[in-house]
């Protein structure tokens, strides 16, 4: 089980909003193809307060993205703990599954997860969705020159960083690029803490840029 470390989101605005907080993650060397889900949703009230858990707990999704708009089978979400290589395959030439057994002999890091993509006859192109504790964080593929062609491995591991942003309305779904990401304010979080303040405020009562403080 990896360590926990307990969120707290303040409020501290001097103006009502109706803005949310999103929180989000982010892979070490990520390519700007990738899209992004808003890994937390938080809407706390004007001097309220609302918390998170923070931790590593891994799953991963896999689609045949050869199939177009809307999608092709998808296949369930499969639990994977760092240092785990799963292979994707489509047997029967049917949509894609992942063998569950480690097939990690040294290709990948012991802090890495990865999808080896083994789908042929006909050949499957992959899209492949991170989740952190059943929320989707990030997806793999999806970009129209974004291929994860047969043979392709995939891996992910996260920045020890979390992303504020506030956004008016909610977004759902990938509508984040890696681009989005000079909207946000990071924190960088230090290994063994277990407890977290941030202050959400703004300048200029309330006309200011939103700033996310650790207090």
């Amino acid at each position: 089980m990896s360590f926990k470390t307990t969120f707290t989101v303040n409020n501290k605005l001097t103006v009502n909003t109706t803005n949310h907080v999103l929180v989000f993650l982010k892979p070490i060397k990520a390519s700007t193809n990738y899209q992004y889900f808003a890994w937390q949703d938080l809407n706390p009230a004007k001097d309220g307060s609302q918390q998170f858990i923070y931790e590593i707990d891994l799953g991963v999704q896999i689609t045949d993205a050869a199939s177009g708009n809307p999608p092709g089978p998808t296949s369930p979400i499969y639990p994977i703990n760092p240092g785990q290589l799963f292979a994707a395959t489509n047997p029967n030439n049917q949509g894609p599954i992942l063998t569950t057994t480690d097939i990690n002999q040294g290709t990948i890091a012991s802090s890495q997860v990865g999808v080896l993509n083994r789908c042929s006859t006909p050949t499957t192109s992959l899209t492949i969705a991170w989740t952190n504790k059943g929320q989707p964080v990030v997806v793999v593929g999806a970009a129209p020159n974004d291929i994860v062609n047969y043979g392709k491995t995939v891996t992910l591991e996260f920045e020890p960083t979390l992303y504020f942003m506030a956004a008016d309305p909610t977004l759902v779904g990938t509508n984040f690029t890696l681009q989005d990401f000079s909207m946000m304010t990071p924190y960088q979080l230090t290994a063994g803490t277990s407890a977290v303040t941030i202050d959400w405020t703004r300048s200029s009562n309330g006309l200011g840029a939103d700033l996310f403080i650790a207090a």
